[in-house]
């Protein structure tokens, strides 16, 4: 027992604490189509497919455990099984649809050469990212036993160090532009802090959870599968802090006054339209009117109020 508990036991702790993470997605996501009927398509579309993404990656990963926990159980030698390439597949995919999201966010922010020069070097490390998170799951398909992954630790390290980079240049990023627009204008902005504390607390949970993947893989013995309780959460922490991102328009939106509602249009984007009835009618009298700053964030998002 205690060499499961060595082995498997993470991956049984990121199961289940996976599967309860995977709960708050479809609650966040059923939130979502329920309150922002009137985001674009292209907004629900990306909703959707993380959606389905982290439904087949819950999916994965219980038959992943299933499977070397009851099937496999005692077996000297294991094999790969195809669910293990597949969820690093999906996993890889998730980040990066994320990521690419938040540079589109921060490419919006801005109109002069900075945005280059913010998002280009940001677009090109979750490209690497991506790419070294691919290679690792092919090579997983390739050496066909457990006892051989410490030969490729170094390609998910490489990724998961990378994603973190990416997830930690998005928490500067945004409070930068942030200060650059309005730090001059508007000494105390309580809006504006609380935007800046919610990215920044959105962007290191998946950073965080990335960084302890990695020392866990260059610290513990390489038969110890204990990263597998951080690895199976990251998909599920971008779903989540990505859906609670776009959730959390109304309600910030409704705390705040002329100049900060400016700045949450063009850091969140304009508000969807509530659904019909008592409820949306309650929330759609409670929000602000627009501000000169809706123009600008339709025209990156195409949200309308």
């Amino acid at each position: 027992m205690a060499g499961v508990d060595g082995t498997w036991g993470g991956g049984f702790v990121g199961l289940v604490v996976g599967s309860i993470l995977y709960g708050v997605t479809i609650a966040q996501t059923y939130f979502y189509y329920d309150t922002y009927t009137n985001d674009p398509f292209f907004l629900k579309a990306i909703v959707a497919i993380l959606c389905v993404l982290d439904t087949a990656h819950t999916a994965l990963i219980s038959h992943l455990v299933y499977f070397y926990l009851i099937t496999e159980y005692g077996t000297p030698t294991m094999g790969i099984i195809w669910t293990l390439p597949a969820q690093v597949f999906i996993t890889a995919m998730i980040g990066f649809i994320v990521q690419c999201s938040m540079m589109y966010r921060v490419w919006s922010m801005n109109r002069t050469y900075l945005r280059w020069i913010l998002t280009v070097p940001t677009l090109i490390m979750a490209s690497f990212s991506l790419a070294t998170g691919y290679a690792y799951a092919v090579k997983l398909v390739e050496i066909k036993v457990l006892a051989r992954i410490p030969e490729i630790l170094v390609l998910i390290e490489m990724a998961l160090g990378t994603a973190a980079a990416v997830d930690i240049m998005y928490d500067v990023q945004v409070p930068m532009l942030l200060f650059l627009k309005y730090g001059t204008f508007y000494r105390s902005d309580s809006m504006i802090n609380r935007l800046i504390v919610y990215t920044v607390n959105n962007g290191l949970l998946t950073s965080l959870c990335a960084l302890l993947d990695v020392i866990i893989h260059s610290t513990l013995p390489p038969t110890s599968f204990a990263f597998l309780a951080f690895y199976f959460l990251l998909s599920k922490l971008y779903c989540n802090t990505f859906l609670s991102m776009l959730n959390a328009r109304r309600s910030l939106r409704r705390r705040g006054q002329s100049p900060n509602d400016a700045a949450l249009a063009l850091t969140f984007g304009r508000t969807g339209g509530a659904r019909d009835g008592p409820r949306g009618a309650e929330v759609a009298s409670s929000a602000p009117g627009p501000t000169v700053f809706d123009q600008t964030s339709s025209e990156h998002w195409k949200i309308d109020g």
